[in-house]
C-alpha cells in the first residue's frame, strides 16, 4: 500500500475552518504533503506546478460549481482521485456528485475516522 507520507493532497474550500480541521487530521494520519485553496483558480494554479494525488473538493466554490471545476482537474491531472465534500446532501445533489469526474463523497459535518477511511481507500487503489 502506497505510504501517506509519499503522496500530495490538496484541500480545497473556501471556508478556512474546515481546510485546518483537514489538514490536522490528515497530518494525524501521516500526510506530510498538503497543499491548500480557497477558490477554483488558486487550485488551478498550484495543480500547474505540483502533482496532485488527492484533492478534497468543496461542491460549492465561490468562483465555481465543484461538480463542473471536477472536469477541469481530470482535464489536468487525471490521475488525480478527487473526493468532493459537502453539507448540501439531497439525492440530486449526491446523484450529480456519483455521475461527476469525482471517487467519492464526504457530507460535512465529518469526523477523523470518516477521513481516515477515505484516505485508506484512496492510499490502496494507488498501490494497484
Amino acid at each position: 500500500m502506497t505510504d501517506a507520507k509519499d503522496i500530495t493532497i490538496m484541500l480545497v474550500d473556501d471556508d478556512d475552518m474546515i481546510r485546518a480541521y483537514l489538514r490536522l487530521m490528515l497530518r494525524d494520519l501521516g500526510v506530510e504533503n498538503i497543499l491548500e485553496a480557497g477558490t477554483s483558480e488558486k487550485a488551478l494554479r498550484e495543480m500547474k506546478l505540483k502533482k496532485i494525488d488527492l484533492m478534497f473538493l468543496d461542491i460549492n466554490l465561490p468562483d465555481a460549481d465543484g461538480i463542473e471545476f471536477t472536469k477541469i482537474i481530470k482535464a489536468n491531472q487525471p490521475d488525480c482521485d478527487i473526493i468532493m465534500i459537502s453539507a448540501e446532501v439531497t439525492v440530486a445533489r449526491v446523484n450529480q456528485i456519483t455521475q461527476s469526474a469525482a471517487n467519492d463523497f464526504i457530507a460535512k459535518p465529518f469526523n477523523a475516522n470518516v477521513i481516515e477511511k477515505k484516505l485508506s481507500k484512496i492510499l490502496a487503489n494507488l498501490s494497484t
